[in-house]
């Protein structure tokens, strides 16, 4: 008894649309993906009185000269695992470090200065879903995008990419969406079975 070149190619479709999808699942989800976005953009105004208090924010020129600043600049970045596995040796590189970063949520690091100004601050692990916020607060002679210049970690490069939307689709729509995607793999894959299936036949 032979199968249909119709029943077979049913058959092996969702089989083979089911080990891709595990296989995919399971190279996306078994290696680490480091991720950063800007989390605010923010200037403080300085009154006259404040501008004095800020002498220490402002490395650079005398007292006088720092008072004079009518402003003081921050931003945060917000540093994330969303990979599947423990990334190792975290570097966040700047071109420019300025004199006041904070880490939140107060995790271990060290930070790797060089000669010419610029510096890695690293974080010896970064587990699956564990985000650090680092936020700065500079000179306005300085501006955010001179700050940080990449990251990465020992098992690759990280991105920094948007700012991720707060809003997550409800299940039933995830539900639905991906039930159309594995039916449309399915689908791919019983054509190419039974184009497969008619190639063998022409040629045997």
């Amino acid at each position: 008894m032979t199968l249909d070149a119709d029943v077979l190619a049913k058959l092996a479709a969702p089989t083979i649309a089911a080990m891709i999808t595990l296989a995919i699942k399971a190279y996306t989800s078994a290696k680490p993906k480091i991720v950063a976005w800007l989390g605010h953009i923010s200037i403080f105004k300085l009154d006259a009185a404040s501008r004095l208090q800020v002498v220490a924010v402002i490395p650079d020129g005398d007292a006088e000269a720092r008072a004079r600043h009518h402003s003081v600049h921050a931003h945060s970045l917000i540093v994330r695992n969303v990979g599947g596995k423990t990334a190792n040796q975290v570097r966040v590189s700047h071109y420019m470090w300025p004199d006041h970063v904070s880490v939140h949520p107060p995790v271990n690091y060290t930070i790797e200065r060089n000669p010419e100004g610029s510096a890695d601050i690293i974080f010896p692990v970064l587990v699956p879903g564990e985000q650090v916020t680092l936020s700065y607060l500079y000179d306005p002679s300085l501006s955010f995008n001179l700050i940080t210049a990449g990251l990465k970690s020992d098992e690759g490069m990280g991105r920094i990419v948007d700012a991720p939307t707060m809003h997550k689709p409800s299940i039933w729509r995830m539900a639905v969406v991906l039930t159309l995607a594995f039916v449309g793999l399915s689908l791919v894959i019983y054509w190419i079975v039974l184009w497969a299936i008619a190639l063998l036949k022409v040629s045997g």
